[in-house]
């Protein structure tokens, strides 16, 4: 056997050229899919839309018992527009200069028709599903705008164990003994992810003032970035006590890379911070991603080093046709030349 490699080396090097390139080509479309799949990450990809202009999105995660207020989101919401104002830039007629949203967990006794559960609740404000665009099964969802905040959403298996259906918009469910209003049922994601995050099922959303003696830990904010990193460095400036994670781009080759680079050390919980489920199922993703990029560079190697080295075979013939070739065929073409008058001069002297 080893002699028929030796005797086809050059079989042996194809046969490793197509093996490297599947699995080069396989990790870069696993890299691609990936980096799409999680919805929570791509914010700031639905707000630039067409526009060729600069977006940041940036999470703020807070410890459990150092959760902030919704004053304190007022104060950044205050700070962040007279910072647009500073960099000369106005609320667009269609749209908006940014959107946010907050949240915080809680528990509660919720009672359906069918059953009383203890339950799992995301008190949230702002527009937080446009962050979260979790797929609508009936009815709407809810925002902080609402005149009146009597309404929630419950997501699929909740409304199953309360109600037996998912059709449910209109209908009321007594929540610690109050009763709201079902405005919507909502899908959770399934993505192998944010189940491996520990997403869970059976939660409720409700607007935060509804839900007494809950903090706010979890912040995003999407918006115009004057300059790049701008609605970072201000996030960072009023809640210095938070993790920031920009998430802008997060899953981008580059930024990747960085993960690769502190691939230990990023294991290492160093504050009391509790990620949400969303946050963990990202930074999964990004472990993956890690291993895609890695296992995607080292197999190319192998092939480019094929490639260059058939374009530089591929040089060196032509040059050696150039080098030996030429002459040879000018030879031929004077040879020819001269066969062509010594004939003429042979007609003219018989005739």
């Amino acid at each position: 056997m080893s002699d028929f490699w030796r005797k086809n080396h050059r079989l042996t090097k194809l046969l490793v050229f197509l093996i490297c390139l599947v699995i080069c080509g396989v990790s870069v479309f696993g890299y691609w899919l990936l980096s799409r799949m999680l919805l929570t990450q791509r914010t700031a990809e639905v707000f630039k839309g067409p526009s060729e202009e600069l977006v940041g999105h940036v999470s703020a995660f807070f410890p459990a018992d150092k959760g902030v207020s919704v004053d304190s989101i007022e104060s950044f919401r205050s700070g962040l527009r007279d910072k647009y104002t500073d960099a000369s830039l106005q609320e667009p007629e269609v749209g908006s200069l940014y959107k946010d949203c907050y949240s915080g967990l809680g528990t509660a006794t919720v009672k359906g028709t069918k059953a009383t559960v203890s339950a799992q609740v995301y008190a949230i404000g702002g527009e937080w599903f446009y962050f979260h665009p979790l797929r609508l099964r009936s009815g709407s969802y809810i925002y902080e705008a609402d005149l009146m905040h009597d309404r929630i959403c419950i997501d699929e298996d909740m409304a199953w164990r309360l109600y037996g259906g998912v059709e449910l918009a209109g209908m009321t469910v007594t929540i610690n003994d109050k009763p709201y209003i079902i405005a919507g049922v909502v899908a959770r994601e399934k993505d192998f992810a944010t189940v491996a995050a520990g997403a869970g099922s059976g939660l409720i959303f409700m607007n935060l003032d509804q839900m007494e003696g809950t903090t706010i830990t979890e912040y995003e904010v999407v918006g115009r970035d004057p300059v790049a990193g701008f609605i970072r460095s201000t996030a960072q400036q009023y809640f210095s006590a938070a993790d920031i994670v920009e998430n802008s781009e997060r899953f981008s080759p580059l930024r990747i890379w960085e993960v690769v680079k502190s691939f230990g050390k990023r294991s290492m919980r160093l504050s009391s911070v509790i990620y949400p489920y969303w946050e963990n199922a990202a930074r999964f993703v990004e472990d993956i991603l890690a291993i895609l990029l890695v296992v995607a560079g080292i197999t190319a190697v192998y092939p480019f080093c094929y490639l260059m080295g058939s374009f530089v075979s591929l040089v060196k013939l032509i040059i050696r046709g150039i080098r030996y070739g030429v002459p040879e065929l000018l030879d031929k073409i004077s040879e020819r030349r001269f066969k062509r008058k010594e004939r003429k001069r042979a007609k003219k002297a018989v005739q």
